[in-house]
């Protein structure tokens, strides 16, 4: 079996060249067309699922990220706070909220908000599939250590 190919990182356009949105950079290894976030007018969009979504410029906005099912029911969200939660003890610290960020389209089908949360560098990576919709948290940086915060490592679980 031929080895995994390791796909180059794809650079971000500066946000001032597109009106606030990142502009999307062709990856590599394109799918095909129909699978893929369009710009629109204030953010993206994802409508080649069963799942529509749209993605708002900025993460911060009260409800960045809407989601039509295939009912027709419309969703809405907004990524909130990375919080450490101790399940022995119910205890929960909170490590970092959302702040203002331009969103970013990488081709074909992923939406990365970078740099999203003050106090840790963190990245919120959106995956459009075909009949999902994953979220995927980058962080960039060391978390503190849950026991430095008085909960117990083996029962804490980082969560947003």
């Amino acid at each position: 079996t031929p080895a995994p190919v390791k796909l180059p990182r794809v650079p971000f356009v500066p946000a001032h060249a597109t009106n606030g949105w990142i502009a999307p950079v062709a990856h590599p290894a394109s799918v095909a067309a129909v699978r893929k976030v369009r710009l629109v007018s204030g953010g993206a969009r994802a409508d080649f699922g069963i799942l529509k979504v749209v993605f708002s410029a900025n993460a911060g906005e009260a409800r960045p990220i809407g989601i039509t099912t295939p009912e027709g029911q419309s969703l809405w969200f907004r990524p909130t706070s990375l919080v450490y939660y101790d399940t022995s003890s119910g205890k929960s610290v909170v490590l970092a909220e959302i702040k203002d960020c331009i969103g970013g389209v990488r081709m074909p089908d992923h939406v990365i908000y970078q740099n999203a949360f003050g106090d840790v560098n963190a990245d919120i990576e959106f995956h459009c599939g075909g009949n999902s919709l994953e979220q995927n948290i980058i962080l960039r940086q060391r978390l503190p250590a849950p026991e430095d915060l008085g909960l117990n490592p083996a029962t804490t679980r980082l969560e947003m």
